[in-house]
């Protein structure tokens, strides 16, 4: 059988003039070269997938950060009408959480686009906003719209195109996708042609190869940085969580009841707040000032 099959292969390359072989050779170089590629492929895809993964869990925890910011614009917004001039706090507060609502909803609905939705985009706007600077040395934190999408973009891939970066193009490969080269069989007519288009397909996963060879050890260094900064932030944000949750029980000892008793005392003309809830809606007021300016890259 070995015999019959060098004397077909034989005879093949003598009809085709040598091109099954050239075929042949053309077809191994190709898998090769791919076969090389989807390893650095998968090791790329590997990282982002963990960089998606941090910067999901960053999101999630900013949509429980921005139900419980609601609750505490409410509280501040009634305690500021309600004290009267001697014992009302200062309301910084409210400025703060008023740009970060116009922030987070600018992300929701325009910040990203396509390129990611949902917590991804949520996540990638607070990281960066917190520890990003944009190409021209502008906290991203204090952009808004299409300039802080665009920095944030630039930011992902590296860096500004002509500071040495990728670029908003790698922000968007880092971000939104890698692209697989896959392999290609092909059906033209004749050894010679089929042998230079594997040539020709060697050419272009080579080409990809070589971006994904210079991409991955910056994107190894950025899954560092998330790490490091998503670790914090979500830290932050769960302190930060606390606290409001300690300083409701103070004002709200009864839960849903609290609220039930005290606006029946309001209705009754009997105000109920002491010394003691005037210094936790104080300090509720305070924190969530600092809190807040992580998102606003004055954490520094």
């Amino acid at each position: 059988m070995g015999l019959l099959k060098a004397g077909l292969r034989t005879a093949n390359a003598i009809v085709t003039l040598g091109g099954s072989l050239e075929l042949e050779h053309a077809k191994a170089s190709f898998e090769s070269t791919h076969a090389s590629y989807k390893t650095t492929y998968d090791e790329v895809t590997l990282i982002k997938a963990k960089i998606d993964y941090r910067i999901s869990e960053l999101g999630d925890t900013l949509k429980t950060v921005k139900t419980k910011l609601d609750n505490i614009e409410q509280l501040l917004e009634t305690t500021s009408t309600s004290f009267d001039k001697q014992s009302r706090p200062t309301m910084h507060a409210l400025q703060s959480i008023e740009l970060f609502n116009q922030q987070y909803s600018g992300v929701l609905s325009v910040g990203f686009g396509g390129i990611m939705g949902g917590s991804m985009a949520l996540g990638a706007w607070a990281l960066v906003s917190a520890i990003g600077t944009a190409s021209t040395g502008t906290a991203i934190g204090t952009l808004s719209g299409v300039a802080a999408t665009n920095a944030t973009l630039a930011w992902f891939g590296g860096g500004a195109l002509a500071a040495g970066g990728a670029g908003m193009s790698g922000g968007m490969l880092v971000l939104g996708g890698l692209v697989a080269a896959p392999i290609i069989y092909f059906a033209a007519k004749g050894a010679w042609t089929k042998a230079r288009a594997f040539q020709d397909q060697e050419v272009l996963v080579e080409q990809e190869h070589e971006k994904l060879r210079a991409l991955k050890p910056e994107l190894e260094k950025q899954y560092n940085d998330v790490l490091t900064y998503t670790i914090q932030l979500n830290s932050h944000c769960h302190t930060w969580l606390a606290q409001m949750d300690n300083g409701l029980a103070i004002l709200y000892p009864w839960g849903k009841f609290s609220i039930f008793y005290r606006d029946l005392l309001h209705i009754i003309g009997i105000k109920w707040k002491k010394l003691e809830h005037l210094a936790a809606i104080e300090t509720m007021n305070q924190q969530t000032i600092q809190f807040l300016h992580f998102f606003q890259n004055e954490n520094t």
